[in-house]
């Protein structure tokens, strides 16, 4: 019993560090992107495609997707590429991004 307590805290161990390393990268070049204001670089930020667990609270939701796109302005959506703007009379980007999550 204790053997595969063990084998399977292992397995969680190994996976969190491969999600935490996705995480960084994710952020990392979409903050390259941003900072370099650079087309090409953006594209590659925003190829990722994300998957939120909807079981999640709201909270939680945000946290996870924030976590793997990185720049939450510029993402994609199966083959549709998304940038978020805003215009002067319309809703928070809070507003928005709960909006959207509520309804992946």
């Amino acid at each position: 019993m204790r053997n595969r307590f063990d084998q399977q805290l292992e397995t969680l161990h190994q996976e969190l560090i491969g999600m935490g390393a996705m995480c960084q990268e994710a952020i990392a070049a979409g903050a390259a992107a941003l900072l370099a204001h650079d087309p090409a670089m953006a594209e590659v930020a925003i190829a990722r495609e994300v998957e939120i667990d909807r079981s999640l609270p709201l909270e939680e939701r945000k946290r996870a997707y924030l976590e793997a796109v990185g720049n939450p302005y510029a993402v994609r959506v199966g083959d549709m590429k998304v940038r978020v703007r805003f215009a002067e009379d319309g809703g928070s980007f809070e507003e928005a991004f709960e909006n959207m999550l509520r309804n992946v």
